[in-house]
């Protein structure tokens, strides 16, 4: 199974004491469920195409099944819903002030680090170097990388987390209701981090590609428009030139 798709499959298992020929109608529950709880659509299409792609491989290579159930799998319209929140410094401190243990770890280093949600809670002992955290090939683009802990958050690292990902999960949805941030999602604290990357020009983009491990630089080029020093240097040449 691609690497993308490990955290959703690991998160359908309600979905594992249904037979797979009347599994349709469950996962169509789970997706009504997980949208009346804020979910966006991204993330349940995600969900919803592990199961897909399992019904098209019992139909079409293990002959499990006697029809294409794959294709009843209605997935939900993702046009309009591409959007990056980036958080302030306080506001992941407030955050943070209503989670504890592994899971408050867990929050921080995402957002000062930039890891995935799925690369920290597999993080094991041996990938601890301080300050650095090193990822093997495992990660979604499939390439080894680096990221570099700040000090502070040192001894927030006690490896391995001993948390379950639904552990992590109900101290995050309680930790934004508390502080009022209902509409973050937890991968926003990866784009937070990248916005913090991102607005000091002295880092170039190519590092930040590398650090976040993005497959591309367009892809890291989404976050060059809050390189506002940038734009002032721009706007003082022509202001020199005009002269």
């Amino acid at each position: 199974m691609p690497a993308s798709m490990r955290s959703p499959a690991n998160n359908t298992r309600e979905l594992c004491h249904h037979p797979l020929e009347h599994v349709v109608q469950p996962a169509h529950d789970m997706r009504d469920r997980m949208l009346s709880e804020g979910y966006s659509p991204i993330t349940i299409n995600r969900r919803l195409a592990v199961v897909r792609r399992i019904l098209n491989l019992a139909y079409r290579r293990w002959d499990w099944l006697n029809q294409p159930l794959g294709q009843k799998i209605q997935l939900l319209s993702e046009k309009g819903t591409a959007r990056h929140i980036y958080l302030s410094k306080e506001q992941v401190a407030e955050l943070a002030g209503h989670m504890s243990g592994a899971p408050r770890s867990i929050m921080l280093l995402a957002a000062y680090t930039g890891l995935r949600r799925g690369e920290l809670l597999d993080l094991r002992p041996e990938q601890w170097h301080p300050p650095y955290i090193t990822l093997d090939s495992r990660t979604k683009s499939g390439r080894p990388r680096t990221a570099v802990v700040i000090d502070e958050l040192h001894e927030l690292v006690q490896l391995p987390w001993g948390v379950t990902d639904n552990e992590l999960r109900k101290q995050w949805e309680r930790a934004r209701l508390l502080s009022g941030l209902e509409h973050v999602r937890f991968h926003d604290l990866r784009h937070t981090f990248a916005s913090w990357l991102a607005a000091d020009s002295s880092i170039p983009l190519t590092v930040i590609r590398d650090v976040l491990g993005h497959s591309s630089l367009a892809v890291t080029s989404r976050y060059s428009h809050l390189r506002t020093d940038a734009l002032d240097a721009v706007q003082q040449a022509l202001n020199r030139q005009t002269k």
